[in-house]
């Protein structure tokens, strides 16, 4: 149910006995974010997203109106079927030239597969694909290796199976 939106966050209000108004409250907040939806859980609100940005800007949205009364959850890849199938991102970061050799390294440091890479002027466009598993922080990642130049754009391509175990990041 709701594939294409991969990932999920859990959001509740601290100090609300009512979780159902609290519900309430965050999808009419929230009713104009397209990539995000909000469905309640057991314990509050659980954020559904297309991709990692659209988590932050609902998290965003939520706290500027809650503040600390807010507690927000880590964010969770969600998988298909059985067995299970993950979410495989399509990626495409555009960064200055002089910078693409950091993003290089982030990139394969995160199993991201690049299959295209164009150059215009001082920027480059660089398109892959990897599991969302580990593209998560990435956005962070390479603000911090491009100063804040870096724009990046991730979309749901397909779910495979996956393993068990998850891989680790590399060092």
């Amino acid at each position: 149910m709701y594939e294409d939106y991969p990932l999920q966050q859990s959001v509740r209000h601290r100090a609300d006995v009512s979780q159902p108004a609290f519900v309430h409250r965050a999808k009419l907040l929230l009713k104009r974010a397209d990539d995000c939806l909000v469905k309640p859980s057991r314990h509050g609100v659980a954020l559904l997203a297309r991709h990692e940005e659209a988590l932050h800007g609902a998290t965003s949205a939520l706290r500027h109106v809650y503040g600390v009364a807010l507690e927000v959850g880590p964010p969770h890849v969600r998988l298909r079927g059985m067995p299970p199938h993950e979410p495989i991102m399509d990626i495409r970061v555009n960064v200055p030239v002089s910078r693409e050799d950091a993003v290089k390294r982030v990139l394969r440091r995160r199993s991201v597969a690049l299959f295209n890479e164009s150059h215009g002027g001082t920027r480059c466009l660089l398109e892959g694909e990897a599991p969302l598993a580990r593209l998560l922080g990435l956005g962070g990642d390479l603000k911090h290796v491009t100063l804040g130049s870096s724009l990046l754009w991730t979309s749901l391509a397909r779910y495979e199976p996956c393993s068990l175990e998850p891989e680790p990041l590399a060092a």
